[in-house]
């Protein structure tokens, strides 16, 4: 996206080395003093109140993007990201789903391939769905089920979209 022109956000979990990594601004980590400044100042504003270290870091990376409010910004939300702090937002642009796998069966009740999906799909928002590439067309056709009564614009890799790699750039 930055080689097209546009400024971009990014959060990431989990990080490798340091928090910092979940955080990116205009192609760059956040750097640790600022990170732990914002902490602080969240810290300050929940006082006493109970959150979780990844609710914490969620809102210390909201409220950093307020400096880049022309930025498209971008979020990982994870499988359960309907019970996640992720789960904030009331629109978007697109969510853009990845492949489904069976490595999540331990974290969900239905330990399906149906459960996966569920869990995936159950909180995407109306606006506009990108399916990226799945292991068979089975798995596809379950989740074009899953979202069948979400009015987004839906957009399936192999169907509707492929993306090429080019010397500087990717072509849809």
């Amino acid at each position: 996206m930055n080689q097209s022109g546009y400024k971009c956000n990014l959060y990431l979990s989990p990080h490798l080395q340091s928090f910092s990594e979940r955080f990116v601004y205009n192609d760059k980590e956040i750097s640790e003093e600022v990170l732990i400044n914002l902490l602080e100042e969240i810290e300050k504003t929940l006082g006493d109140g109970a959150a979780t270290l990844f609710e914490i870091l969620t809102c210390a990376y909201i409220k950093y993007c307020e400096k880049f409010k022309d930025n498209i910004t971008l979020i990982e939300a994870g499988l359960f990201h309907q019970f996640d702090s992720t789960n904030v937002f009331k629109q978007n642009l697109a969510s853009i789903m990845g492949s489904v796998g069976l490595d999540h069966l331990q974290w969900i009740k239905n330990k399906t391939i149906e459960g996966i999906i569920h869990e995936k799909t159950v909180k995407l928002l109306n606006s506009n769905i990108f399916v990226n590439k799945q292991d068979n067309k089975e798995i596809n056709s379950k989740i074009e089920k899953a979202l069948e009564n979400n009015q987004s614009n839906k957009y399936f890799f192999g169907k509707d979209f492929n993306i090429l790699k080019a010397e500087n750039s990717f072509i849809q």
